[in-house]
């Protein structure tokens, strides 16, 4: 079975990766692995119990490092900032793009039935929509 991925850019402190992501409408925020926060600098405690923030994925509580990075998505040219979730301990296979900071920007729309998804900017999606039908049948019905 396809996944939803896209191969997203993170940058942090002059730092930057291009790693894997599943879009997860279930994901209320962007969660990426230990390894990626790594390779962008981004500081982890020494024992993940000091770590502030935990969140659930795959039935497992992870501890957390909370950091703000830029991203960005090929071909688009604008990048935005967004604060991710790097998990502490290692084992989580991919990234997660979820609703803050990902979702909340972006128009995504699958086709289940044809096997594809479309990431696109929000003004080109809403731009491309045709008008809404109650307004063309009332527009050429005007009672009804």
């Amino acid at each position: 079975m396809l996944r939803p991925t896209v191969d997203v850019k993170l940058k942090a402190n002059d730092l930057t990766i291009t790693a894997k992501a599943l879009v997860d409408t279930g994901a209320p925020r962007c969660v990426f692995p230990r390894g990626i926060g790594d390779l962008i600098g981004v500081e982890f405690p020494q024992i993940s119990t000091r770590c502030d923030k935990r969140i659930t994925l795959m039935g497992k509580t992870w501890s957390a490092q909370t950091a703000l990075v830029t991203m960005h998505l090929q071909p688009f040219v604008d990048a935005w900032e967004a604060e991710v979730d790097f998990v502490h301990d290692e084992g989580l296979p991919f990234g997660l793009l979820g609703y803050e900071g990902f979702l909340n920007r972006w128009a995504v729309s699958f086709n289940g039935y044809h096997g594809y998804f479309v990431v696109a900017p929000v003004d080109l999606f809403h731009d491309r929509q045709p008008s809404d039908l109650l307004d063309r049948l009332r527009s050429r019905w005007p009672g009804i």
